[in-house]
């Protein structure tokens, strides 16, 4: 029996796509504390929509799809948007670009072969949370109209970009393994040698 796209996890993802242009919207308008807390919601949601899924077995392969992509859109856009007032983003905003297209590339030729992509792993969602982080630190300190030292902007910025370098490795074998037939994506592990 196929299962509705109407569950509470992919509500709460198609929440989090309708949040996007308001988060970027009210941090435009200088509206720091509003897009901040709706940051924080879209945080909140994408943890609730993961936790109800596993825990009431609501995961479906459109959530594997809509969950990671709501998440990309949101980043993404916060990420442009902060880039007015806080340049040393430009190479976070970098990193993460070729990072996605990557990824588009390599869900593009699997769609093509008839495989899905794999599902979300914890070191892509540790990618995800630092972004996530920065992006709150920074927008918390528009709030507070601090100016953080450079050596600490960097330092977050370095951090983003080296757990997202770390992530497209990481997922690097499995696409692969995907590929050549030897990563099974119903147990998500490797079956054999994933080298070969």
């Amino acid at each position: 029996m196929k299962k509705s796209i109407f569950t509470i996890p992919n509500l709460l993802s198609f929440f989090r796509l309708c949040l996007i242009p308001l988060i970027v919207i009210a941090y435009l308008r200088e509206y720091y504390q509003e897009a901040t807390i709706l940051l924080v919601i879209s945080g909140v949601t994408d943890t609730l929509d993961g936790f109800i899924a596993r825990h009431f077995h609501q995961i479906s392969d459109f959530g594997k799809l809509i969950d990671p992509v709501a998440d990309k859109l949101t980043l993404a856009a916060v990420v442009f948007a902060l880039l007015l007032h806080h340049k040393q983003l430009l190479v976070t905003m970098g990193v993460l670009i070729v990072k996605e297209s990557l990824s588009l590339i390599a869900a593009y030729i699997l769609y093509h072969r008839g495989v899905r992509p794999s599902e979300s792993k914890s070191f892509g969602k540790l990618s995800t949370l630092s972004l996530y982080l920065v992006s709150f630190i920074i927008m918390i300190t528009d709030i507070a109209e601090v100016t953080l030292a450079p050596w600490l902007i960097w330092s977050m910025v370095g951090l983003t970009c080296l757990c997202m370098i770390l992530a497209m490795f990481q997922y690097y074998p499995i696409y692969i393994g995907i590929i050549r037939g030897n990563y099974n994506i119903e147990t998500e592990q490797f079956e054999g040698d994933p080298t070969k």
